[in-house]
């Protein structure tokens, strides 16, 4: 369960979970990487696999913002804002933009829950089972040209001894 901290919630609560998303160094490229939600009884099969599809409480999803937002890091003032989560829409390059990812680096996300504070009490022991997917695209980068073609014996050369 990604999110543990996302129990219980009342109306009007605001809760927040950090999460770090790492790249391993042994990458040899950069990717970009999107999140996505799913509500998990939309999957013909859930990520993975691992799990048995569970129903939510209808309605229930409708009451939950969820926004996400990178953590500052030294020398910054404030979170950088990126974007909201759309439960059960999109996939792959639709989700999330978390930011462009190179061999090794590490970015903390903050992900908030925000709770509909008209939300009644025919929600009163809800539940909702989301798929969070992580999605990794591939930036194509070009090869290198490697070292300047030999110029011919018309250019001008400088000798340095």
């Amino acid at each position: 369960d990604l999110f543990l901290d996302f129990k219980g919630v009342m109306p009007g609560d605001t809760l927040r979970q950090t999460i770090r998303v790492n790249a391993a160094p042994t990458n040899s490229q950069n990717y970009r990487i999107f999140l996505y939600a799913r509500e998990c009884s939309q999957a013909q099969t859930p990520e993975g696999g691992a799990h048995t599809i569970q129903r939510s409480t209808p309605g229930f999803l409708d009451q939950l913002n969820i926004r996400v937002s990178r953590r500052a890091t030294a020398g910054e003032t404030a979170d950088a804002n990126i974007g909201g989560v759309s439960i059960g829409e999109g996939t792959g390059l639709e989700g999330v933009l978390l930011g462009t990812f190179t061999p090794g680096m590490s970015v903390e996300l903050n992900v908030d829950l925000e709770v509909a504070l008209t939300m009644g009490n025919e929600f009163a022991n809800a539940a909702a089972y989301i798929d969070w997917v992580f999605y990794a695209d591939t930036i194509e980068t070009e090869p290198d040209p490697g070292p300047d073609p030999d110029p011919g014996p018309d250019t001008d050369r400088k000798s340095v001894v």
